[in-house]
């Protein structure tokens, strides 16, 4: 069952205007001395006071506006269930690492599954000349835009030199392995925020985008930006041991009727560009080409 586009209109209309609000609480405390703590004994996985903050009020907003959807955010402890078949997954601070060292590149990813399909997105980031930041938004059938202007892809259909990409080390191997060490990749970046380089890939800054193991609430945004902007998003299915287009975040009878304990848990393979480029790339990554252990690193979860 497909939802309302009025529906949607809202939501995405709210959507908006919560990023922008987000985005107004990380830049009042980027730059000062901010409370960290650490999720991971190696104390690898920040969190500062402003992800929790950002995440209090997206939450906040979203229980007041629509009560019966469920929310996944990344910093929260658990998931909230609702009734409507819609999920709102949060990340309040996409690059964490890069904001709490001073580096003005993070995001707030904002994304709203229905049925487990990704039909709205929405992601802010800081941008230098734009005093509140700049907005990326899309919804299912109306294209994308960036503060109010259409966007769309890379209209590369493979690799081009002298060109950016978010190409990860481990499929950056595969791909040379297999496509041939002189095959061209662009120019590599790793920004360290991929709620941010999915955004960038949407209006083609990145003429493609490879993550090895994102978390759902990198990459739902990203991925309705992506689509809307005229490309395609692909995984790993693991089982069927292929990329596969990204058209749903599949749970099957989780513990909450709108399935966000499972998707808490989602991670997968995922790469986005336009429809040729992306075709390619996953045609140069194949399993029955590769020449090392492929499931190695598809099997491993963070």
């Amino acid at each position: 069952m497909q939802a309302d586009d009025a529906v949607l209109a809202e939501i995405e209309a709210h959507a908006i205007e919560l990023a922008k609000g987000s985005g107004r609480i990380l830049e009042s405390q980027f730059g000062s001395v901010i409370d960290v703590q650490f999720k991971s004994k190696d104390r690898s996985d920040p969190v500062s006071k402003a992800d929790v903050e950002s995440e209090e009020y997206l939450r906040n907003a979203i229980k007041k506006r629509f009560p019966d959807h469920g929310i996944l955010g990344e910093e929260g402890t658990s998931q909230e269930a609702g009734s409507s078949g819609f999920v709102w997954v949060l990340d309040p601070l996409d690059g964490t690492v890069n904001y709490i060292n001073g580096l003005p590149i993070y995001s707030v990813s904002i994304g709203v599954l229905h049925l487990g399909v990704p039909v709205v997105g929405c992601i802010w980031v800081p941008w230098p000349g734009k005093s509140q930041g700049s907005v990326y938004n899309a919804r299912k059938g109306h294209g994308a835009f960036l503060n109010g202007t259409s966007i769309s892809v890379s209209k590369n259909s493979t690799p081009q030199p002298g060109q950016l990409s978010i190409f990860h080390r481990e499929f950056r191997l595969m791909y040379h392995r297999n496509a041939g060490g002189k095959s061209p990749t662009g120019e590599g970046r790793g920004p360290g925020s991929l709620a941010y380089e999915m955004a960038l890939t949407s209006n083609g800054v990145f003429q493609f985008a490879v993550f090895s193991s994102p978390r759902i609430w990198d990459v739902v945004a990203g991925v309705v930006l992506v689509q809307e902007a005229g490309g395609e998003a692909l995984t790993f299915d693991r089982k069927r041991r292929r990329w596969e287009k990204l058209t749903r975040f599949s749970v099957s009878s989780g513990t909450a009727p709108d399935g966000t304990a499972e998707l808490r848990s989602w991670v997968a393979p995922v790469m986005a560009g336009n429809g040729e480029m992306v075709d390619y790339l996953a045609g140069s990554m194949r399993p029955g080409r590769l020449r090392w252990p492929f499931g190695r690193f598809l099997g491993r979860r963070r």
